[in-house]
């Protein structure tokens, strides 16, 4: 029953009141005013200037008016009000509707199915438990749902969104927006702008909508459309469905079975791993199948089909398409157009159906193509690769089941090349291997070339220059619609021939025999050029350095002028073997190992190129892709956009501590094993990206670290594992800036597990993760495991140490974290009683077995202490 309470005004002053146990109404009009509801329906102003406001039990109205406010509903539904200024709004219990209005508000939902609204300006929005709504609105905001099934909206402008834990719906709104959805079954509408979205764990759906979006469905069976815009959407593991839509888009399918649709325009489609179904569907696309038994379609438009290992279906449909089989027993299906076809390796059974086509046969063991419908009265023509003739051909009429069938073979062997099902052998002539005559169509007759995509100049595929000084298979070259390629001939830089250096199959695949390995470990030899012609007569030469360090002080790199695998700088291919040659990289390049886009944890790894000597970047736009590292490579002078992955340090680390600050730097997916020292030092990064790196540190001494980032901002310590010994340092130490004005800001640190074994972090400065020395805005440590470390130092899980500077304590997030039981869960050291850190709010986070913190799990020094909610 709702009992009339208290209506007061306060004066100017700066006032504490506490109101009666009824339904109160307070206003707190001047002065910075603490105001308690108590129990009752009360509603709550502190109107101008800054207030702190709890509402109490049951259901209260609050609003804080002018100046930047501290309001808590407390028990009860309540509604709470920022208005202007800097707020910070706790719904706590209770189903609560919270806004921000304007100003840079920090909204915290709690416990309840809350509505969360930010209002202007950049806001901090976070649902709590339970299934909330939160809003941005105007502003740059970062949302995050936490656990419960959230939507989460960001409205106008560029927002940051996390769903976390639970079934969420996030819509990211107007502007270029970064959308993570966390471990569950979730929703994603990028909306407006070009937008990221990543679906992480779970069976996800990711909408792109307009503009040009960044899809990452991460792992689980998702499904996702980048509808409008030229996209690139990503499937990773699980089996995907993957639709472009509108705009030309690049889509991949990665491990599992999926379901890849092009949709509208030119697209570029690749299956990946296991068996995939992809169509172009409209434009004149690119379609692969990569590894798997793969069902692989063209759609309308003049598309090329690639169905790569597996035994595949390949259909053109409409359209003048070129279709190769790959590896294995392929069933190819022209369709309608005057279509080009390869079966290449395996027993392929091909049909070209409606139109002037042309079937391409090659010389290959176990590669016996069945043709289904030649006809000669439609301009069917046939073109020989891999050095054949017509005089090299056997043609004759079959015999018991092939009676009505044409037997290619070739003469003086048993190798059957093509069946040639329901053709006479008479209708079989040299002229049927001329593909270059008068064919009709459906508007009469015209001149057809199939001949006109067969005239491309040999290069090497996906790079400038090769590296190599030990056999094996090093790279490959590539020509349009090229059946086959000869080496011609391998000079030396000075001139000299070098003798079967090097064998080149049908495929383009590029050996280093012994022979050459010899020649580019000879010290008077810098590099060896190989002429290489195609069956269609087209040359070109590939060059083939010894060393890195040679192949860098080539004269085209650098130039900017050369052929890229997409991201407009020069390209090195490094074949496996190990380099001891000490270099810098001072132009922009790619250096792709064997290993390129294999992580470095994965048991997939083949053969390493390893690189044994201290290397040093000095350049921007630098890639390290697929390499093996046995000594530290240094880029404490690198320029901006610098990208290491999928790469393994073997007693080696990274430094990448520039004296300026620099942005989009990557080090994701490497691992690294038996570290003595520190195997990730960062220091002046922006918009950096370290994540889901394996880390081994060896050295048991407290100067070594898993991950050291100082004056870092905008930036992701994520999905990391690390592993400390005993005796060792922190798993992850991040340092604030030195600058009071210019703090490091918006850094996220999220998902680790960092295991310390007995006795790690014995330092009072190091902990599993360690903040220090230095001012710190929006930070977020969130879903991290840490365990191992020492509970008799007090050290901690998480710990603050002295010279830390957080001035407002919601700039600091700790949630949804599990703190081993066996040390203190979180805590601050000093070694003085003026430590330097408020008290730290800290929710739902979790000891060993899921038990909820207590203060147990507490341990401090000085003055500041943790508050467990």
């Amino acid at each position: 029953m709702s009992v009339p309470g208290l209506n007061v005004t306060l004066d100017d002053n700066d006032n504490e009141f506490v109101a009666t146990n009824d339904d109160d109404t307070v206003f707190g009009v001047g002065g910075n005013d603490t105001l308690f509801g108590l129990f009752g329906r009360d509603v709550l102003s502190g109107d101008n200037d800054d207030d702190l406001v709890f509402g109490g039990g049951d259901n209260d109205a609050i609003s804080g008016g002018a100046g930047n406010d501290w309001l808590s509903g407390e028990d009860g539904d309540d509604a709470i009000g920022g208005n202007s200024g800097d707020d910070t709004i706790f719904g706590s219990n209770g189903n609560d509707l919270l806004a921000g209005n304007t100003g840079i508000d920090r909204i915290f939902g709690e416990s309840g199915s809350d509505r969360v609204f930010g209002g202007r300006d950049n806001d901090f929005l976070f649902g709590g438990n339970d299934d909330d709504f939160v809003r941005g609105e105007d502003g740059s905001d970062t949302l995050d749902g936490e656990s419960g099934n959230d939507v989460v909206s960001g409205g106008l402008e560029s927002d940051f969104l996390f769903g976390s834990a639970g079934q969420d719906t996030i819509l990211g709104g107007v502007g270029d927006d970064q959308i993570n959805a966390g471990p569950d079954d979730d929703a994603v509408f990028g909306e407006d702008g070009n937008d990221l979205l990543s679906g992480n764990q779970g069976n996800d759906m990711l909408s792109g909508s307009l503009g040009n979006d960044s899809i990452f469905a991460g792992q689980g069976n998702d499904t996702a459309s980048g509808n409008g815009g030229n996209d690139f959407i990503f499937g990773d593991t699980g089996s995907d469905v993957l639709s472009g839509n509108d705009g030309s888009d690049t889509i991949s399918g990665n491990v599992g079975d999926d379901l890849i649709v092009g949709g509208l325009d030119e697209d570029i489609l690749v299956g990946g791993q296991d068996d995939d179904t992809l169509s172009g569907d409209d434009g004149n696309d690119t379609v692969t199948g990569d590894t798997g038994s793969d069902l692989l379609g063209g759609g309308e438009g003049d598309d090329s089909v690639m169905a790569g290992d597996g035994d595949d279906v390949v259909a053109g449909n409409t359209g003048a398409d070129t279709l190769f089989g790959g590896e294995g027993s392929d069933f190819i299906a022209g369709g309608q157009g005057n279509d080009r076809i390869l079966g290449e390796g395996g027993n392929d059974t091909l049909s070209g159906g409606a139109g002037a086509d042309v079937f391409a046969l090659i010389d290959e063991a176990g590669s016996a193509d069945t043709i289904l419908d030649f006809n000669t009265a439609e301009g069917d023509k046939m073109l020989l690769g891999g050095g054949l003739m017509f005089d090299d051909l056997t043609i004759e009429q079959g015999n018991g089941f092939f009676v009505n069938d044409t037997i290619i073979t070739r003469q003086g062997s048993d190798s059957v090349l093509a069946v040639l099902k329901g053709v006479p052998a008479s209708n079989i002539t040299e002229d049927t291997f001329n593909p270059d005559v008068e064919v009709p169509d459906s508007d009469g007759d015209q001149s057809a070339d199939p001949d006109a995509n067969l005239s491309e100049t040999p290069k090497l595929r996906g790079a400038e220059l090769l590296v190599a000084n030990e056999a094996s298979v090093i790279g490959q070259v590539a020509a349009t619609n090229a059946t086959s390629f000869t080496v011609t001939s391998v000079e030396t830089d000075d001139g000299d021939t070098v003798n079967n250096a090097i064998e080149i199959d049908s495929q383009g695949n590029i050996t280093l025999t012994a022979t050459g390995a010899s020649a580019l470990n000879d010290n008077t030899v810098e590099f060896i050029d190989v002429a290489i012609e195609t069956n269609n007569n087209n040359s070109g030469t590939i060059r083939i350095y010894g060393s890195i360090s040679d192949a860098l002080d080539d004269s085209e790199i650098g130039n900017g002028t050369d052929v890229s695998v997409g991201n407009g700088q020069d390209t090195i291919r490094v074949g496996a073997g190990t380099y001891d040659d000490s270099f810098e990289i001072s132009e922009s390049v790619t250096l792709l190992g064997s290993n390129e886009g294999v992580s470095g944890t994965s048991s997939n790894r083949e053969d390493e190129a390893t690189i044994s000597a201290t290397i040093e970047i000095s350049s921007a736009t630098v890639t390290l892709d697929g390499l093996r590292f046995t000594a530290d490579v240094d880029a404490d002078n690198t320029g901006n956009t610098l990208v290491v992955q999928n790469s393994v340090f073997s007693g080696a680390g990274l430094s990448v501590r520039p004296s300026q600050t620099r942005t989009g730097v990557q080090v994701q997916n490497n691992e690294f094993s038996n570290v003595d020292g520190t195997a990730i030092s960062l220091q002046n990064l922006e918009t950096g990206t370290i994540n889901n790196n394996s880390i081994d540190v060896n050295d048991a001494s407290a100067s070594s670290d898993g991950i050291v980032a100082d004056s870092i901002t905008g930036t992701s310590l994520s999905n990391n594992q690390i592993s400390m010994p005993a005796g060792g340092g922190s798993g992850i130490q991040v340092s604030g800036s030195t600058n009071s004005n210019t703090p490091a800001s918006d850094i996220t640190i999220s998902g680790n597990t960092i295991a310390g074994s007995n006795g790690a972090g014995t330092a009072t400065t190091d902990g599993g993760i360690t903040l220090q020395n230095g001012n710190f805005d929006n930070l977020r440590i969130t879903d991290n495991t840490v365990s191992g470390f020492s509970a008799a130092s007090t050290t901690g899980s998480l710990l603050l140490v002295q010279g830390t500077e957080i001035p407002d304590a919601n700039e600091l997030t700790i949630t949804d974290n599990v703190f081993a039981a066996d040390s203190p869960g979180l805590s601050i050291y000093s070694n003085t009683a003026s430590g330097e850190a408020p008290s730290l709010t800290v929710r739902d986070n979790f000891s060993a077995g899921g038990t909820a913190l207590t203060q147990a799990n507490v341990g401090s020094a000085g003055n500041t202490n943790f508050v467990l909610t």
